[in-house]
């Protein structure tokens, strides 16, 4: 098409098309200096293979040359229609605002993070572990709760964590030993087996 030996070409694919490794194959047809856009497009349609019978999906996605709107069509599971829209065809298989395009605001910069990256089970405690702690000399300063997001979305688990941020396994040794030997007990062990420096580093 982009020799302009043909108005229209045309591919029956796997419906993983639309997503984001299929779509590297749309994007380089429609941004290329002679642009081409869909013309139509089923994004998931029912096929069965005459020879082994297998059910499977495709998508059905016809170019043309130049910028144009397309009719992107929605069918049932016998292929019947469902649905249509009209207008620009995105490279996700979808008609309105392109999604795939979208970049990151701004504002949002430097708003959330990630949050603790434990690297170990053992720094969480539930709340038996934590008072056996505590009888025995540990600071409950050093326990505090443990809030994830299963914790708000679905059930509390009333967890806490050793928190020993900013402290150096000496100084952790030397303030705070009966913590210090829990995770010298249960996290150093797994934490050597890892790759990366930073994660074995207690």
């Amino acid at each position: 098409m982009a020799s302009e030996d043909v108005r229209r070409s045309g591919l029956i694919t796997t419906n993983t098309l639309r997503q984001p490794v299929g779509q590297r194959v749309l994007i380089a047809a429609m941004s290329g200096k002679k642009r081409t856009s869909l013309a139509f497009a089923v994004a998931d349609h029912p096929r069965r293979d005459a020879q082994t019978d297998a059910a499977v999906r495709v998508a059905m996605t016809v170019f043309a040359r130049g910028e144009c709107d397309g009719l992107l069509l929605q069918v049932d599971d016998d292929g019947k229609p469902l649905a249509s829209s009209i207008g620009l065809i995105n490279n996700n298989l979808t008609v309105g605002v392109n999604t795939t395009k979208a970049t990151a605001l701004k504002a949002n910069a430097n708003m959330s993070f990630m949050g603790g990256k434990l690297v170990g089970a053992g720094f969480r405690l539930n709340e038996n572990e934590r008072t056996a702690f505590a009888n025995v000399g540990a600071n409950l300063n050093m326990m505090p709760r443990l809030v994830a997001g299963s914790d708000v979305t679905t059930r509390n688990q009333h967890r806490h964590v050793i928190d020993a941020f900013g402290l150096s396994a000496r100084e952790l040794e030397s303030e705070h030993p009966v913590l210090f030997q829990h995770l010298v007990n249960t996290v150093q062990p797994s934490r050597m087996t890892l790759r990366r420096k930073s994660y074995r580093d207690l």
